[in-house]
């Protein structure tokens, strides 16, 4: 009983990971999710930033371990090191820019992403529908086609009206929350959780430059 009780208690930790070009608005859709702030000083990420959120996914208390990575391609090298441990990957590319979208083909490769983890697409700044280069359908049609088997869960998002921000994350937490408890891996089910609304932490990961 008291094992139970212990297990019932405890919380998990999952260690998700943002990867693409730089520029494309992953430091940006970490911090509207975590703050509903915007990131105002526009200095791109050096390295990598560690960032964690308490989520509860029907009264399972999670931790979400958050890692902004820089798209640098100088910081390709460091890829191991930011995925190891990993339990989901994001893949994030600019919906204004083609070369970004492009370079989603290389990121997804890379050997550090090991197949069973859960990888997610994401189009950043859907917001900026004048400006738009890759169209939505586009974007999905490259989710199925980077695994036509599972195909890959696809969300744009925008942190300017706030769109599919919570709900992606919701989405990865669910997806892990069942993938730990019932074994089903990439189970598309969606829980109801509760992203805890008390300030967040941060420590920043030091990389040779």
């Amino acid at each position: 009983m008291a094992a139970q009780a212990e297990a019932k208690g405890r919380v998990s930790q999952y260690k998700v990971v943002l990867l693409g070009d730089s520029g494309v608005g992953k430091t940006a859709l970490i911090l509207w999710y975590l703050e509903k702030a915007f990131n105002l000083s526009g200095e791109l990420t050096t390295g990598a930033s560690v960032h964690f959120k308490r989520v509860s996914c029907d009264g399972k208390e999670v931790r979400l371990e958050i890692w902004d990575t820089a798209g640098q391609e100088r910081y390709t090298s460091l890829g191991p090191i930011h995925c190891r441990n990993a339990k989901a990957v994001v893949i994030c590319y600019d919906i204004t820019s083609e070369p970004s979208f492009d370079n989603v083909n290389t990121w997804i490769s890379h050997p550090f992403i090991p197949d069973s983890i859960l990888t997610v697409l994401v189009g950043c700044k859907a917001d900026k529908s004048h400006e738009r280069v890759i169209a939505q359908n586009t974007g999905e049609a490259k989710a199925k086609a980077l695994n036509p088997t599972v195909h890959l869960p696809f969300f744009e998002t925008s942190v300017v009206t706030d769109q599919n921000v919570d709900e992606l994350f919701t989405f990865i937490a669910s997806n892990l929350v069942i993938t730990e408890t019932n074994g089903i891996h990439r189970g598309n089910i969606v829980l109801n959780c509760h992203h805890d609304s008390e300030p967040h932490t941060a420590i920043s990961v030091c990389t040779p430059c």
